[in-house]
């Protein structure tokens, strides 16, 4: 199977986590330009186990998967995929708690259409004055996620503006404030308490709204709106996939009528038919 394309793999083979990881080894090897056999050698197995492994007929084991994603040179997302899809031979994966699915790789679903330090780069090229985050909770209380907030915290004017679930994100983004509070990047960048205040701000929002992780950036902006959908296993996020124009204007327009009635209603919830949303202040004990 070293010259087998994975449309000629799809038309054959039945859908399971093994053929699923061997896909996307069959395709890594190649874009580092490897054969079966010098990945073999640098993982110090045999060219006929490559094989077994790409052609979805067995799993590598643990130890074997992590030394093959280092020989290859895979992103901290593309070797989380990896794991998560080996280990969905064990266990049942569903997709509220896991986005990564064996199917997700044969029908070429983007999982991994971008990752953190390459959707840094392109909000960097975006010049986004603001941006809404609608989640659960705060992705960004350490890692990656928080070093990207915290940077363009530092670096731009960007102001942050997340709509959380109402039932639990609160104590979060609580956590989150504080640890920007006395992170010690901002506090040398001169960034004060206030300064903050003015840049990260916190609509409790109803939870049917925050099932699905999701970015607007720069709302309003017609010319210059745009969205992202944050991808998320095992409470990471692994990447973005984009958001249709539609789609982005649906969400901006219910978040707007809320958002626009929480700011002249602060301290105060606020009924909308879309549910109850409220301003949190960080600085309050409440």
């Amino acid at each position: 199977m070293e010259n087998t394309s994975p449309a000629e793999i799809n038309a054959r083979v039945k859908i399971t986590p093994a053929s699923a990881v061997g896909l996307l080894l069959g395709l890594y090897r190649r874009r580092k330009g490897l054969s079966q056999a010098k990945l073999a050698s640098k993982v110090s197995t045999t060219a006929g186990s490559i094989a077994t492994f790409e052609s979805g007929q067995r799993l590598p084991q643990e130890e074997l998967l992590e030394k093959l994603g280092r020989a290859l040179e895979l992103s901290p997302f593309a070797l989380h995929q990896l794991d998560i899809l080996a280990k969905s031979a064990s266990h049942s994966i569903y997709p509220a708690d896991d986005w990564v699915l064996p199917q997700d790789v044969f029908s070429g679903t983007p999982v991994f259409l971008r990752d953190l330090e390459s959707e840094s780069r392109v909000q960097a090229d975006a010049q986004i004055d603001e941006m809404w985050i609608v989640t659960a909770r705060p992705l960004a209380l350490a890692g990656d996620m928080n070093r990207m907030l915290r940077d363009r915290i530092a670096g731009t004017k960007t102001t942050f503006v997340y709509f959380i679930d109402s039932s639990g994100g609160e104590s979060a983004f609580r956590a989150l404030w504080d640890v920007l509070s006395n992170d010690s990047v901002l506090l040398e960048a001169e960034i004060t308490r206030e300064v903050i205040l003015q840049r990260l701000t916190c609509v409790l929002s109803p939870s049917t709204l925050c099932l699905q992780h999701f970015a607007i950036c720069n709302p309003g902006q017609f010319n210059r709106e745009f969205g992202r959908i944050i991808v998320y296993s095992d409470g990471k996020p692994i990447g973005y996939t984009f958001m249709d124009k539609q789609h982005v204007t649906r969400a901006y327009n219910l978040l707007q009528e809320a958002f626009e009635r929480c700011k002249s209603n602060r301290g105060r919830a606020v009924d909308t038919e879309n549910g109850r949303f409220k301003l949190v202040d960080p600085l309050s004990s409440e």
